[in-house]
């Protein structure tokens, strides 16, 4: 018999003030929601796409530090499980039954299932055998960690060697430009040898 894969994930985001759905949940019954024991006093069961058999179960679920529901669970379907490890079904969807009444809305959960794309933001498996195989970065400008700097030391001669090299750069432009032969050479576009060699300044080693 086959091992059963363990995952852990989130199956509904933090309660919105504002229900886009009539099946979303407050923030009162995902704290007070045990999906662990269904009406039943069983485990919820884990379908694929809210169909067929159930190829697994749920055993726990919890409200999150940010207000998200938390659930895990147990995959006993070998081919289940490894479509869930490449990530091609990593999505996590409740089925929710909804009883109106004249006090309000009766919100039960009738099963969880894996999908491939979850209607709710953020619903995925987070961890499969307790290693984590889902992150979360934020890619905005302001959620962004501060830059940190590495700061390195130039040597003296260094900063040197790079003075000199600019102010000869500079001197040699500059001799250039009032080359005698500079007519013939922006006729030609292309200075010789002989053009280029004329500038024989030399710098004088800077003194220490």
């Amino acid at each position: 018999m086959r091992k059963a894969v363990r995952f852990v994930g989130t199956a509904h985001p933090p309660a919105a003030r504002t229900k886009s759905h009539v099946a979303d949940l407050s923030s009162a019954e995902i704290a007070s929601l045990n999906l662990g024991k269904n009406k039943a006093g069983a485990q919820t069961d884990l379908l694929v796409e809210h169909k067929g058999l159930p190829i697994g179960q749920c055993d726990a679920s919890w409200q999150g530090q940010q207000g998200e529901m938390r659930v895990s669970g147990r995959v006993f379907d070998h081919e289940t499980a490894a479509s869930m490890r490449c990530g091609r079904i990593a999505g996590l969807s409740l089925g929710t039954g909804t009883l109106t009444h004249p006090d309000g809305v009766l919100r039960t959960v009738e099963e969880l299932s894996l999908c491939k794309a979850p209607a709710r933001a953020g619903c995925y498996v987070t961890h499969i055998d307790g290693k984590r195989v889902r992150h979360l970065y934020n890619a905005s400008a302001g959620s962004r960690q501060p830059h940190t700097h590495t700061h390195t030391h130039t040597h003296t001669h260094t900063r040197r060697h790079l003075f000199w090299t600019s102010a000869i750069s500079i001197v040699c432009h500059t001799r250039y430009r009032t080359h005698p032969h500079t007519t013939e050479l922006k006729a030609n576009h292309t200075p010789t040898s002989e053009h280029t060699h004329k500038c024989r300044w030399k710098p004088t080693a800077p003194r220490t």
